[in-house]
């Protein structure tokens, strides 16, 4: 039997520990081998990172022997022979089991895992099925290739073709990462959370298990990081923590202390570690945070904020509708309701889910509620049902089921009932807007005011509203931006009101109403209009003073540059006058000059004179 055909398949598969992805080689025949994509650091060329540790899957042929070797960087931390489903290269369905028949000195055996410090191992493949699993640990301290080497021998003893698989091994950083690590905190569970972290309340009382945060830690290199120390830590606010725990065990109520922490647990595959939140009796605002690594590599992964609440402490009714109809008014649920009451503790936090609210009327031939209903995120939400028209009916909620025992009670506004209809031969309805006149794109309100028999006010007919009141919606003239009345009616008191806003050119906008649906209406198929002008002439006076307070800044400015103007023109003036009084000086100065000359040469003339006459003086006496 040629080495081709015994050696079927032989896959190598290299996964990072936490998380690092698959490396598998082909049948022996094929030698080369591919990669298979998962989360190592480089899975396309098999590249792991320094500090980390690799798995390699090894799919073993039937009653075969498997001798593995290694060489280069690296070590093997272990080996372990289990029953696996086998890889891709070998096919689905293939199932079998894998033994370690023998170990090289340098090894110990632990059950079905050995942990060799050098040589090669053998393992054999299950005799009836389909060979099985034997998986090996990988490390590295440096970096450098680590080459992992497969021989399969045959029952007959043909050897087959070796197949190798290189594993290299770079430097990396091995931080813990907060942009890439995840932790979560919700409600209580025996599961993991790993979605948003939701916002969380639970009650004080002593060993209550509040809720659970639930860790990922990824590196730099957004690796899953097994054996991180992780610690986490109360900051403030009252409860106490369990010990840290792998991501499958259930919700513990041992409390261990407000900072617990743990190193190299033995991670469930999602590679998540979690904690639990204990109550401590106290109420109030907590603050956990997360921190993961050691030393200088510490690193804030979450900070997280809980609430642990006491009894309730005051009630805010709020009500949706104050006229209301015969009969029911809503679903009386978190989305459909007459009244909702909101309820916190004495620390201003809403209280638990599930706290009971009670009710009573003050006239409940009037107006009913229900005797009592719980809360929803801190609200408890209620029905109104009418019984017969009439108004001033308020609506009371305790604490308890009766007013002696009650210690909070809360008291909500005015209701009335109605029995008027918009279905009616006095009924009516009047469209408007807010104002008659707008600036372009100033914010406009369009109003519908109802009116049921007799005038009265239309019931708010709870969030059901008045479906099909008219028969289309409504259109306008011009683009509006904001949204016009649909087909269905939904008035508070009587009254629907909707936002736009003007366009930009003037000019009159009109609004038509879809026609009215109700037959014994006096307005039926008729349509409602509201109109309204659009002009930069409208008045504003906000408007006004600002255009005002330009004009008079623009006045200032041209006061301010005609002074600056004539103290140029002065300027210029001076300099001008300097110029010729330096003109002056310099002529006179020239002046001067040539009369000294002038006055100098007279003198030598008169000199000169002076000398002749003498001269001719002495001659005559002689």
């Amino acid at each position: 039997m040629s080495t081709k055909t015994t050696f079927k398949r032989i896959a190598l598969v290299t996964v990072a520990a936490l998380g690092f992805g698959m490396l598998s080689v082909a049948p022996s025949s094929a030698v080369t081998g591919h990669i298979l994509a998962g989360s190592m650091y480089d899975a396309t060329n098999g590249v792991a990172l320094v500090g980390a540790q690799a798995t390699v899957v090894f799919d073993l042929e039937t009653a075969s022997v498997a001798t593995f070797s290694w060489s280069g960087v690296g070590t093997v931390l272990q080996a372990t022979a289990s029953i696996g489903s086998g890889t891709t290269s070998r096919g689905a369905g293939r199932t079998g089991t894998a033994t370690i028949a023998a170990y090289s000195s340098g090894w110990s055996s632990s059950s079905l895992a050995y942990n060799p410090t050098s040589g090669t191992l053998v393992g054999l493949g299950d005799a009836v099925t389909a060979g099985g699993l034997i998986t090996l640990k990988l490390s590295a301290a440096a970096a450098g290739a680590q080459i992992i080497s497969v021989t399969e021998v045959d029952a007959a003893g043909n050897v087959g073709t070796p197949v190798t698989k290189t594993v290299t091994w770079v430097a990396g950083s091995y931080k813990p990462n907060v942009a890439f690590s995840t932790s979560y905190i919700g409600a209580s569970s025996s599961t993991p959370l790993t979605t948003t972290s939701t916002t969380t309340r639970a009650a004080k009382t002593i060993g209550t298990v509040g809720a659970m945060i639930t860790t990922t830690i990824k590196s730099d290199v957004n690796a899953v990081l097994d054996g991180q120390a992780i610690s986490y830590q109360i900051t403030s606010g009252p409860g106490t923590l369990s010990a840290v725990t792998a991501a499958t065990t259930s919700t513990s109520s041992t409390a261990a202390g407000r900072l617990v922490s743990a190193t190299a647990l033995a991670l469930a595959s999602d590679d998540i570690t979690s904690v639990t939140v204990i109550g401590d009796g106290t109420a109030g605002t907590t603050v956990i945070t997360v921190t993961a690594g050691n030393g200088t590599d510490a690193t804030l992964i979450a900070t997280h904020t809980m609430y642990f609440v006491g009894a309730a402490s005051t009630y805010t009714p709020v009500v949706a509708y104050n006229t209301l109809a015969v009969g029911a008014n809503s679903a009386g649920s978190s989305t459909d309701y007459v009244i909702a009451v909101l309820v916190k503790d004495s620390n201003g936090n809403k209280v638990v889910n599930g706290t009971t609210v009670y009710a009573a009327s003050s006239d409940a031939l009037t107006a009913a509620i229900a005797t009592s209903a719980t809360t929803t995120s801190g609200y408890a939400f209620f029905d109104v049902q009418g019984v017969k028209a009439g108004s001033g009916v308020t609506l009371t909620f305790r604490n308890a089921s009766t007013a002696a025992t009650s210690t909070v009670t809360a008291t909500s506004t005015a209701v009335a009932v109605t029995t008027s209809t918009f279905n009616s031969a006095t009924a009516g309805a009047v469209m408007s807007f807010n104002k008659t006149s707008y600036e372009p794109g100033e914010k406009m309100t369009l109003m519908i005011t109802y009116k049921g028999a007799g005038g009265a006010v239309l019931a708010d007919n709870g969030g059901t509203g008045y479906v099909g009141m008219f028969g289309a919606a409504a259109t306008s003239n011009v683009a509006l931006q904001g949204s016009l009345p649909g087909v269905d009616a939904y008035p508070t008191d009587g009254v629907e009101e909707f936002t736009l806003y003007a366009p930009s050119l003037p000019g009159t906008v009109t609004v038509t109403s879809g026609k009215v649906t109700a037959a014994s209406n006096p307005l039926y198929l008729t349509r409602l209009t509201a109109t309204a002008t659009v002009a930069s002439t409208a008045a504003n006076p906000t408007l006004d003073a600002a255009t005002a307070a330009n004009d008079a800044a623009a006045e200032a400015t041209d006061a301010a540059n005609a002074a600056t103007d004539a103290a140029n023109a002065a300027a210029e003036a001076a300099d001008a006058a300097t110029a010729a009084a330096q003109d002056a000086a310099d002529a006179v100065a020239a002046l001067s000059a040539q009369v000294a000359t002038l006055i100098s040469g007279l003198k030598a003339q008169l000199t000169a004179l002076t000398n002749l006459v003498i001269k001719i003086q002495k001659k005559v006496k002689a």
